[in-house]
């Protein structure tokens, strides 16, 4: 016997929860940017290092984004009556 099969809703939410997660990534990331520059680092001479020392934590963010992305479409009015196609990203 098959227990606990997911539900739409149980899908939705996740979706929810991995834009959460994606868009407190790149908070951080803003956040920890601005921070230095109250600690007197001028993000000018230390940006390009910092974004390219996060690549793979962006990189994970937009995967989250886009995983998730399905079920924030119908964020909205949290319609769950049909299904929906969601084209892939090039």
């Amino acid at each position: 016997m098959i227990r606990d099969i997911p539900t739409s809703q149980d899908f939705f939410e996740s979706g929810i929860e991995l834009f959460d997660f994606a868009w407190d990534t790149v908070a951080a990331l803003l956040t920890n940017l601005s921070e230095a520059e109250e600690w007197g680092i001028d993000p000018a001479e230390v940006s390009a290092e910092y974004w390219a020392a996060a690549k793979r934590r962006l990189s994970t963010a937009l995967a989250m984004t886009q995983q998730g992305r399905g079920c924030n479409r119908i964020f909205p009015d949290r319609q769950k009556t049909k299904a929906i196609s969601v084209p892939a990203m090039s």
